[in-house]
């Protein structure tokens, strides 16, 4: 079982690297999040039959985890805009009844409900505010009163991009600062709590918003 489990890992690992190789702006990481980061994500999955949104989810390295953790009753309802990895990710899942997999960019998606839990992979830290303000708009309009966002934040990278941008790019700096001025900001709105994840191929912050 352990082999196999390593198997799948590595499997894992070399579809998210194609992945990252076709759209390196929108997938940023080199390497897929560890189950330490699923476990982070999904310490509030007590209530029964949630509506859990996950957004961003390549080749399926976090669904698989969240998936152990589904309830007949819950709906795992996952967003991804590589055709590729959707295909992968149909193929991973579709046995699953209670999960559905959509082919989009989260802009253009048009959900048919409210949700309990939203996860999101998006790599905030490559995106202009605009961008950054439309997505976090939405993940607020879709989110139940009294539910959980929870995003990812590479501990070391937003500090060597802040620096190196600094040095070589001061336009590109100050969109860089706007964005983390947007993220600031909607950490104040909310009840807020970040868990740090060491045990990642780069650490990793799971960030909580309890709205």
């Amino acid at each position: 079982m352990k082999r196999n489990n390593k198997i799948n890992r590595i499997d894992d690992i070399v579809q998210h690297l194609k992945t990252f190789v076709r759209d390196p702006k929108n997938v940023s990481a080199l390497f897929p999040c560890s189950r330490f980061v699923a476990k982070a994500m999904t310490k509030n999955f007590k209530k029964k039959g949630c509506n859990i949104l996950e957004v961003g989810a390549g080749v399926g390295s976090l669904t698989k985890e969240f998936v152990k953790l589904l309830r007949p009753e819950d709906k795992l309802f996952v967003v991804e805009r590589d055709l590729t990895a959707v295909e992968i990710l149909k193929n991973k899942f579709s046995s699953y009844e209670n999960v559905f997999i959509y082919c989009s960019v989260i802009e253009k998606w048009i959900p048919k409900n409210k949700f309990d839990f939203i996860i999101s992979t998006l790599p905030f830290n490559s995106f202009d505010v605009e961008f950054i303000n439309e997505v976090l708009c939405k993940y607020k309009e879709w989110i139940k009163e009294g539910g959980i966002i929870s995003y990812v934040e590479y501990i070391a990278l937003g500090r060597i991009k802040k620096i190196l941008l600094r040095i070589k790019n001061a336009a590109s700096f100050k969109e860089y600062a706007k964005a983390q001025a947007y993220l600031k900001k909607f950490k104040k709105e909310s009840v807020f709590h970040t868990d740090n994840i060491w045990l990642n191929i780069f650490p990793i912050y799971v960030h909580h918003a309890y709205l």
